[in-house]
């Protein structure tokens, strides 16, 4: 009950999973229930409950960044990448791995939750993405990647292609591929 009123007072369609993330950083922090108790008006509220607030808010926005799983063929010679080697895969900038394989990159046709989280994770719009790639291609330097219309696809194509990279929802990721960790910029 809590959630579905808190949520109808958010324009985010991911409301809901925010409150949730809210509500157990308030089991587990007094000073977040403190904060989340001052807001929905139970206590006067204070510059701290705010800044707490925010602080939860940020944080809950970090962890959409988690839910999307960036995936690579298991001989791919990393575990980690910084986000700006991952552009620099995903722009054509990057065309091999450090072993030499060459780099095989797959997106997802559909919009949907795993590819916007993916494209906020690189810091970039799907339409600007689009340009660079529109550049690549004008200037002889490369195609964009092959976009994939499922995420079971891209699972499929990323384990059966050596130097292969995509992403796909966390809770999608299995075991037959290499989940990369992505290093913040900051």
């Amino acid at each position: 009950m809590l959630i579905d009123i808190l949520s109808a007072n958010l324009l985010r369609k991911d409301a809901k999973q925010r409150i949730r993330q809210l509500i157990f950083f308030a089991i587990l922090c007094p000073a977040v229930a403190g904060s989340l108790r001052a807001l929905l008006g139970f206590r006067p509220l204070r510059t701290k409950h705010i800044s707490i607030a925010v602080f939860c808010l940020c944080t809950c926005t970090r962890l959409a960044f988690a839910q999307v799983a960036v995936i690579a063929h298991k001989a791919v010679p990393v575990d980690t990448l910084s986000q700006t080697q991952l552009f620099d895969f995903y722009s054509g900038e990057v065309k091999s791995w450090s072993n030499k394989v060459r780099a095989v990159v797959f997106d997802l046709k559909p919009a949907g939750e795993a590819k916007e989280a993916f494209y906020k994770l690189l810091g970039k719009t799907p339409s600007r993405m689009k340009s660079i790639w529109l550049k690549k291609m004008l200037m002889g330097e490369g195609d964009p990647p092959e976009a994939l219309p499922s995420e079971e696809e891209v699972l499929k194509k990323v384990a059966a292609t050596p130097g292969a990279i995509g992403f796909v929802s966390k809770a999608k990721a299995t075991p037959e591929v290499r989940m990369i960790v992505i290093v913040e910029k900051k």
